[in-house]
């Protein structure tokens, strides 16, 4: 069994291969891997092996998961006790690959799936007293060269719930503020009149960092925060050089339950219900979308925003990413790194169902994390 590239940031697909096997054979290759807290995970799937006694991970499997995908054992490992979310932490993840024929194990292989600590990303915390924001800080190990960099956001959870993803950017180079904009200690309690002058205030903050490229900012943000990403980006294009929108409104929304605004400018609520001027960025548009999306119809809206881009006649290059069996979740930009259980994506704590399958929802989250590098290297 080998494993190409066998030791890599834990975002980069490898592949994986099985030879000298007896042709035609069906053949389990199971992955393992151990979380931070200790719990085991496990996935597993059948291969057919080929005439020429190989198997591949990049085929069609005989059982596991539906669909052909490389990574699909890395992406949809399971605890084999409880039901916690899978995280790695900021080191190296060792996943181990065995191969059985008949219920013997034939070949193992070990992936080492880098983080972003193993890399010297160098993290430091936000809070309102101090630094007028509530968030981490993440910087890569080289700060030499000026990179474009990210303010990152989730949605309607609130609080900082984007560090891996911070991380894992800085561990490609770009230096990322995993921020938060209420729930934390200094910021409002709920979605609730909250000043797009505070995403101003992270983004100058962010630009006075060593290897931050004041030129090239942007904006990401997940569902409501894919809202505010689009909103900030319009309200704010001196400082905002591109918008990175997660399953997004089209819209401006009110809090969560519906009876005030979410969020004000100048001290004044900003209407629920009016088209956000997406026209008035200044920088390229990237946005995502679920076909099976259960908590907002997220593709009629990246639908919306690309044709009032169009009839603006937009100059900056857009891309609009649809999986047609994801879900809300596609909206992280997450990968293999950060990964959930089939739980969580059934059903979330307030009770909406995210949607989409599985595996399309995760491996459309890590296609999307492989676009967003993509652009941010362009720039």
């Amino acid at each position: 069994m080998t494993v190409t590239p066998a030791s890599a940031l834990a975002d980069v697909p490898v592949s994986v291969t099985v030879t000298g096997l007896p042709a035609g054979a069906r053949t389990t290759v199971t992955a393992t891997a151990t979380d931070t807290s200790g719990v085991p995970w496990q996935s597993s799937a059948d291969f057919r092996a080929g005439s020429d006694g190989k198997v591949s991970l990049a085929q069609k499997p005989l059982s596991g998961y539906p669909s052909a995908d490389p990574m699909a054992l890395f992406l949809l490992m399971t605890p084999t006790r409880g039901s916690a979310a899978f995280f790695a932490g900021g080191r190296t993840l060792d996943v181990t690959l065995r191969a059985s024929v008949d219920g013997k194990v034939v070949a193992q292989a070990v992936a080492h799936r880098r983080g972003p600590e193993d890399l010297g990303v160098r993290q430091r915390d936000l809070r309102p007293a101090t630094d007028g924001v509530y968030g981490t800080l993440f910087l890569p190990a080289d700060t030499s060269t000026r990179r474009p960099a990210l303010v990152v956001f989730g949605g309607s959870e609130g609080g900082v719930n984007t560090g891996p993803a911070a991380a894992l950017l800085a561990a490609n180079g770009f230096p990322a503020l995993a921020l938060a904009y209420f729930k934390e200690p200094g910021l409002p309690t709920t979605l609730t009149d909250v000043p797009l002058e505070y995403f101003a205030r992270a983004l100058r903050l962010l630009r006075t960092q060593p290897g931050v490229d004041p030129d090239h900012l942007l904006v990401q943000g997940t569902s409501r925060g894919g809202e505010a990403a689009l909103l900030i980006g319009a309200t704010y294009p001196e400082l905002v050089h591109g918008v990175v929108a997660g399953v997004p409104s089209s819209r401006v929304g009110p809090t969560p339950n519906g009876s005030t605004p979410a969020w004000t400018l100048h001290g004044r609520p900003l209407p629920p219900g009016q088209e956000i001027p997406v026209e008035r960025i200044h920088g390229p548009v990237l946005m995502n979308c679920g076909e099976q999306d259960g908590v907002w119809p997220s593709c009629i809206f990246v639908d919306t925003v690309n044709f009032r881009l169009r009839q603006h006649h937009f100059r900056y290059p857009v891309t609009a990413l649809k999986y047609p069996d994801g879900g809300h979740f596609v909206g992280s930009f997450a990968t293999s790194y950060v990964s959930w259980t089939p739980a969580s994506l059934d059903l979330r704590s307030d009770g909406l169902t995210p949607g989409g399958t599985l595996q399309a929802t995760l491996a459309g989250a890590a296609d999307s994390h492989a676009k967003l590098l993509a652009l941010l290297r362009s720039l």
